[in-house]
């Protein structure tokens, strides 16, 4: 069986796109098909089934391998951070359909969470060990890791979701570049002080 070159990337932008909008559980194949343009036997033949669409979408979309750029040993503990930050920042707002999905499958606690900690997770413990190098240097101050770590993470995750705390905004909406402004100066203000 010969396929459209194309059709396994448009198999994974119309799953992306509708796992976004009704969930795994919501979304059924022949749905992502239809969205894709493509037979619905393309699916299986590409991925094997809607489970492994799923996976094969943060596979194919999430920057994994932007984390090499935190290990150059010439950056310091605050020169990466910075870059984390705007790197994930930056990922939310060009991916806010994968944000979407991820968002639901953690907080319904899915079957699929677990395993999409494999893209996550790495990303938080390098954040972790960034920290970690930051306060043994003298440029962080803080007293539990732990807790740093988690507030970080919040920082960053939750003000890009849309949520209802928004109509608390007076300000208007904000740019990406004064979002990550934003989010470095109070990050790196609270990590400053003891």
């Amino acid at each position: 069986m010969s396929a459209d070159p194309s059709s396994k990337t448009k198999l994974l932008l119309a799953a992306k796109k509708l796992f976004a909008e009704h969930g795994f559980e919501g979304t059924s194949v022949r749905q992502i098909c239809e969205e894709a343009g493509v037979n619905l036997a393309l699916v299986s033949y590409h991925f094997g089934g809607k489970e492994n669409v799923f996976y094969a979408i943060f596979e194919h979309y999430f920057p994994l391998s932007k984390l090499d750029m935190l290990d150059d040993d010439v950056l310091n503990p605050v020169q990466r951070l910075r870059m984390l930050i705007t790197q994930t920042l930056l990922f939310f707002h060009d991916e806010p359909e994968l944000q979407r999905i991820m968002d639901r499958e953690f907080a319904g606690l899915s079957p699929r969470a677990e395993a999409l900690t494999k893209f996550t997770f790495p990303v938080w413990r390098k954040l972790r060990a960034i920290l970690d190098d930051g306060r043994r240097g003298g440029e962080f101050q803080f007293e539990s890791l732990d807790y740093a770590l988690l507030l970080v993470i919040s920082a960053l995750v939750f003000p890009s979701k849309p949520t209802l705390l928004y109509k608390l905004n007076t300000e208007g909406p904000r740019s990406i570049e004064q979002t990550i402004d934003l989010t470095w100066q109070f990050i790196y203000g609270g990590l400053r002080t003891h």
